[in-house]
């Protein structure tokens, strides 16, 4: 026998010099039936000269095989698999410390990470959006770190120290002084493709080599006294070239696979004592923390519980709904103990609530307004990933002269003293009641809608206020509010002759056919207005700063006070502004008209109301100019709107058809009733009285 093995530690030989080991020829044959050699036993019969002790062997060791693998041919495929079958193991990507799927359980038990409520909400599809994205641990440092090694390349380690790739080394000339004759039975360039396919498994499948490719078994020689020997076990290499098995020393094959001796001591000191398998890698591999389904459960339902409300303005590019902004995840965890503790139930970690959150669901704690161009910051990631096209490049420049030419025109307008320029703007939806009383939150609450302008000659601020028990936020519903608006607006300036107005670009809301006509009929109301000129912000460039200040300075005001209907909010709004007060506006049913019926009754379509900056109205209610852009150089449009028919022979100033009232629109759902009932007893006398008034 080779003495080629070195001291091993006490616990190693006591584990090796156990019986189950035999002797070296039934380990041989083992190997032999593993590697799928059982079929040539008279090959073997041969090379051991004992072929009825092998033949009694291969008997108990296909038994064994049956246990392992099930069949001989089975155990053949997993043989001929572990020796070099590229195709399986190229498919086996679980080199990693456990698989992904292991990753994202063990993430998930520990809270590494932290979704999308509906009106009562409703876990996510499997490929739906949530609040954040999902974990991909193979993009990990760590991971590609670990994937590196194991494929025997260069990588850098958590020192920040480049490891250099694994290679082919000879550590002695076994061409001349081995006794195996390593060199000369192994050619270079096949000792270059067992080290690849050896590369190429699995940190698994690289202890099946191992097993496969080496045996151990006890000494055969005594060369010193029992008391005083230093091994009782030796190894046997081979490498498999070409289909056959070739013995080799230890520094032959240990310099193959570029490894060391630990390997091959791990592999076969870890193996199963009934199926003389190795044993599979364990690192990683602790045991689950299991929660409960129940608590998993439990804690869905609670975020479900909290009513959502949808983006006011992103509805139309993203599914995310949104709780209001006085939650919070850790208020919301705090709401769910005490919950816990009324139940008597066990709380879940913070770290997992808040995994659950954001892993199933896609929600969010305000209503969010687009500071940011998405435009603008979608040109900036091509450019940054060196992906932009001389299109987009065309594209944003002309972009950034449109924002640039729109702030020249918004500052000219402000500098226009004597010129009445009004702004106008929807605040995010305000729900009421609002107050510091856990049970509110996970109550459906009254939506409340504030449309503000802003006069620049006054500096005064306006609020038109109404509910979703009135009317909706269509757009009938914002013209009709700005119209009210301007009529306060105009008696509060009786000598206004002409107005500009600035709003965003929303094309359902501001900009459509709808406003239009309800700008040509108020000119026709107001005939001491001559012109009403109505320009739009560039998308994704905001230039309405003053009722963005206004809006702020409400939803500060809103945090430090409590208000439980539309009539307390009213009292606060009048005192948001003590210098300059807020002029409120409380809507009434009448006060809303259907605009959208009779803008049908002019070629409005020709009109390209997605790309238009600005409109311009006269006394003339037919005629509408128009521009794309808000350069000087501009050209302007100008449009007769009568249709073919009747319009079109009636003289120019004429009236237009006179809109009736909008039919009432808003309906406040029965179970929406029920929770503003329930939350009577916790509100003032007046506020009761009022939602009293408006259920019946």
């Amino acid at each position: 026998m080779e003495p080629d093995a070195g001291p091993a530690k006490d616990g190693v030989r006591a584990k090796f010099a156990t019986p189950d080991h035999g002797s070296t020829s039934e380990e041989l044959g083992t190997v032999e039936d593993i590697s799928g050699m059982l079929v040539e036993v008279a090959a073997v019969e041969q090379e051991l000269g004992s072929a009825d002790n092998l033949h009694v062997i291969v008997k108990e060791e296909l038994g064994a095989t049956d246990i392992m693998f099930g069949t001989v041919k089975e155990d053949l495929v997993a043989a001929d698999i572990l020796v070099g079958t590229v195709e399986e193991e190229l498919g086996a990507t679980d080199i990693l410390v456990g698989t992904v799927e292991e990753e994202l359980v063990a993430a998930e038990e520990s809270g590494m990470a932290g979704e999308e409520l509906g009106g009562t909400l409703t876990n996510s599809e499997p490929k739906k959006k949530t609040r954040k994205r999902a974990l991909n641990p193979s993009t990990w440092k760590a991971n590609i770190r670990k994937r590196l090694h194991q494929e025997g390349k260069e990588y850098t380690n958590a020192s920040n120290a480049k490891v250099p790739a694994k290679k082919v080394r000879s550590q002695k000339n076994c061409a001349l002084s081995c006794k195996f004759k390593c060199a000369q039975k192994v050619t270079p360039t096949e000792r270059e493709q067992c080290f690849l396919d050896y590369y190429k498994l699995t940190q698994n499948r690289k202890h099946d080599y191992i097993a496969m490719t080496t045996e151990c078994a006890m000494k055969e020689r005594q060369t010193c006294c029992e008391s005083q020997r230093k091994r009782t076990f030796s190894f046997k290499y081979f490498l498999n070239v070409e289909s056959e098995r070739i013995r080799v020393c230890k520094s032959f094959y240990l310099g193959t696979l570029a490894i060391s001796q630990k390997p091959i001591y791990n592999t076969h000191f870890k193996k199963n004592q009934t199926t003389g398998m190795p044993k599979p890698d364990s690192r990683g591999k602790h045991a689950k923390r299991g929660i409960d389904l129940q608590l998993k459960e439990q804690v869905r339902d609670h975020i479900r519980s909290f009513p959502v409300v949808e983006s006011h303005y992103c509805r139309a590019r993203t599914e995310r709904q949104y709780l209001e902004s006085t939650l919070n995840l850790s208020r919301m965890y705090d709401l769910y103990k005490r919950k816990c503790l009324e139940e008597v139930s066990t709380p879940v970690k913070e770290s997992f609530y808040r995994f659950i959150f954001n892993s199933e669901f896609n929600i969010s704690f305000h209503i969010p307004k687009s500071d940011r161009c998405d435009r603008c910051e979608s040109y900036q990631t091509a450019l940054d990933q060196n992906l932009l096209s001389q299109d987009a490049e065309s594209t944003q420049k002309k972009h950034i002269a449109d924002k640039t030419a729109m702030r020249q025109e918004r500052q000219a307008d402000r500098d226009a003293k004597n010129t009445l320029v009004v702004c106008f703007d929807l605040q995010n939806v305000i729900n009421c009641p609002r107050a510091e009383i856990s049970s509110f939150f996970y109550k459906r609450k009254l939506n409340l809608y504030n449309l503000t302008a802003h006069s620049s000659l006054s500096k005064k601020g306006y609020c038109a206020i109404w509910t979703e028990g009135m009317s909706g936020r269509g757009a009938n519903d914002i013209a009709s509010a700005f119209v009210k608006i301007l009529d306060q607006i105009i008696l509060d300036h009786p000598d206004a002759t002409s107005i500009i107005t600035w709003s965003d670009s929303c094309v359902p809301q501001n900009r459509n056919s709808i406003m239009a006509f309800a700008m040509a009929e108020y000119l026709t109301r107001n005939t001491k207005i001559h012109q009403i000129t109505m320009k739009y912000s560039t998308p994704g460039h905001s230039a309405v700063q003053e009722v963005d200040n206004m809006h702020s300075q409400i939803e500060k005001a809103m945090a430090l006070s409590e208000f439980y209907s539309p009539v307390s909010f009213l009292r606060l709004l009048l005192k948001v502004n003590r210098n300059n007060p807020y002029r409120v506006i409380q809507m009434r049913e009448s006060d809303f008209f259907d605009f959208h019926a009779c803008s049908k009754m002019f070629k409005y379509k020709q009109v390209p109301f997605s790309e238009v900056c600005q409109l311009g109205f006269d006394q003339c209610p037919y005629k509408l100019s128009y521009k794309k852009s808000h350069a000087a150089h501009a050209s302007e449009v100008t449009l007769d709107i009568r249709g073919p028919s009747k319009t079109r022979k009636l003289a120019p100033t004429c009236t237009l058809p006179k809109p009736r009232r909008l039919p009432k629109q808003g309906c406040i759902p029965e179970s929406k009733m029920k929770d503003l009932e329930s939350m009577f007893r916790f509100m003032p006398q007046t506020d009761r009285e009022y939602y009293c008034a408006m259920i019946k």
